[in-house]
C-alpha cells in the first residue's frame, strides 16, 4: 500500500519530461519523484494534464519531435499500467457538465479551467478514497495546498 496518491500536475509533468521554459525546476523535481517512488507512493496523471503538456510540447522550442515521442510513450505507458502512474479517467460529458457550473467564480479568482478540472478530479478521488492521503503534486501556486487527510 502506498504511502501518499500524488495527481500530477501540468508544471510537474513539463519539468519531468524536460520541456523548454517549462523546466526550470527539473533536478528539483526529479530528486522529489524518486523519493516518493521510493517511499511507494502513487501517482495519477489527469487528462487535462496530458492536454496541456501535449499543448507547451507543441509549442515548445527544439526538437518538438523527439520531446513528443518520450511524451507519447510515457502517456501510453501510464495508460498500460507500465509507469510509476497511472492515467485518471477521460472526464465523461455529463462530468464536464457538473464541473463546468463553479468554473466562472475560479476564471473571476484568475484560475483557468485546467487547473479548475484539476481541483475537481482532486475532490472527487479524495472523497471516494477517504483513507488515502490525496495531494495534488504542482509547483503552480494556485494548485499548492490541495491535501486530504
Amino acid at each position: 500500500m502506498s504511502n501518499k496518491v500524488w495527481i500530477v500536475d501540468t508544471s510537474v509533468l513539463c519539468n519531468i519530461l524536460s520541456v523548454p521554459h517549462k523546466n526550470q525546476n527539473k533536478e528539483q523535481v526529479i530528486a522529489d519523484f524518486r523519493e516518493r517512488i521510493q517511499n511507494d507512493d502513487s501517482f495519477l496523471l489527469p487528462y487535462t494534464v496530458i492536454v496541456e503538456t501535449g499543448n507547451h510540447i507543441g509549442q515548445a522550442n527544439g526538437d518538438r519531435y523527439a520531446l513528443a515521442e518520450r511524451f507519447v510513450s510515457l502517456v501510453d505507458q501510464s495508460i498500460d499500467g507500465n509507469a510509476p502512474w497511472k492515467t485518471m479517467k477521460v472526464p465523461s460529458k455529463e462530468k464536464v457538465k457538473e464541473w463546468i457550473v463553479g468554473f466562472p467564480d475560479n476564471a473571476a479568482r484568475t484560475k483557468g479551467y485546467g487547473d479548475h478540472s484539476i481541483i475537481k478530479e482532486w475532490q472527487e478521488y479524495s472523497d471516494t478514497h477517504k483513507g488515502l492521503s490525496v495531494s495534488i503534486w504542482t509547483l503552480d501556486s494556485d494548485l499548492v495546498g490541495y491535501n486530504s487527510n
